[in-house]
């Protein structure tokens, strides 16, 4: 599938400022999600523009479509998405097979980078903590330590 963009001003990410002044022209290729088991590649074409702003630290950008692009990516966002389950439902050789069933080449070493570059659940910090400390059994010198939220609905 071959597609543009259309927009004729597009923001500089780091400065906001928009922009009209076309720097060049390039051709990115995306996979994007299997349509009927045949794998989806999208060649966009997209522009690098030059920042307005003169003292923006950016001096060049590429556009980005929503939902569809991202930095650096070579996959469309529903092909990033469709991988991110498989990473996490099964990852490595398993996933790296599954992938090839919905017509997405992934090795298992890239399904293990997706698992590592998503965000676990957040994290948080307890307002009581407990420690205990205990002897394994009775008569033994030295102890084990215990931390537990000392927080409870009583």
């Amino acid at each position: 599938m071959r597609a543009r963009t259309a927009a004729e001003r597009v923001a500089c990410p780091v400065c906001g400022t928009a922009s009209v002044r076309v720097h060049s022209r390039y051709v990115r290729r995306l996979a994007d999600s299997a349509f009927r088991g045949c794998p989806a590649l999208i060649d966009l074409r997209v522009r690098r523009f030059r920042c307005a702003q003169q003292d923006c630290a950016q001096a060049t950008f590429a556009e980005q479509v929503d939902g569809l692009t991202f930095r650096h990516g070579r996959r469309g966002a529903g092909m990033q998405a469709v991988l991110d389950r498989v990473a996490v439902m099964a990852a490595g050789r398993a996933g790296s097979h599954l992938g090839q069933v919905l017509a997405a080449k992934v090795s298992r070493s890239t399904l293990l980078r997706l698992i590592r570059r998503l965000k676990g659940p957040e994290r948080v910090t307890p307002r009581v903590l407990g420690v205990d400390e205990f002897a394994p059994r009775k008569g033994h010198i030295g102890a084990e330590t215990g931390f537990c939220t000392g927080q409870r609905n009583r």
